[in-house]
């Protein structure tokens, strides 16, 4: 069980192809030092908006790969189980989309993402991942 605060990470994508978002979803053990799995979403997405309401995530909205979404789904870290709430009733994701900065990008020159401690961060850099911090 994670110590809190706990640093999650929901969905997102590998920052080359955002037509393949992920559903894998990750917390930081602090104790391990490392990335550890949850049950994954219920709905692959990434840019997507994410809270905590009555120590559960609520993920909203996004982008599948296609287009953006509406749907809004409920972590509970005590039973490791994701739950579909209603609709937001417009789709939606959060930034800018996807293809508009893909020719900014390619003219930058890749450089591995440090941390404060000056090493590589442990995730791959990817600009649209979704954190969130439970306390």
């Amino acid at each position: 069980k994670a110590i809190r605060p706990v640093i999650y990470c929901i969905g997102g994508d590998d920052g080359v192809d955002d037509r393949s978002p992920y559903d894998a979803v990750l917390y930081l053990d602090t104790q391990l030092e490392r990335w550890q799995r949850v049950a994954p979403l219920k709905h692959k997405r990434s840019v997507c908006g994410v809270a905590t309401l009555n120590n559960k995530l609520v993920v909203v909205g996004g982008y599948n790969g296609e287009r953006a979404v509406e749907a809004v789904e409920q972590f509970d870290p005590q039973t490791n189980t994701w739950t579909s709430l209603a609709p937001i009733g417009q789709r939606r994701w959060v930034g800018e989309p996807p293809d508009r900065e893909e020719e900014e990008e390619e003219e930058e020159e890749e450089q591995p993402s440090r941390g404060a401690n000056g090493r590589e961060d442990v995730l791959p850099a990817c600009p649209w991942l979704s954190l969130c911090v439970l306390s």
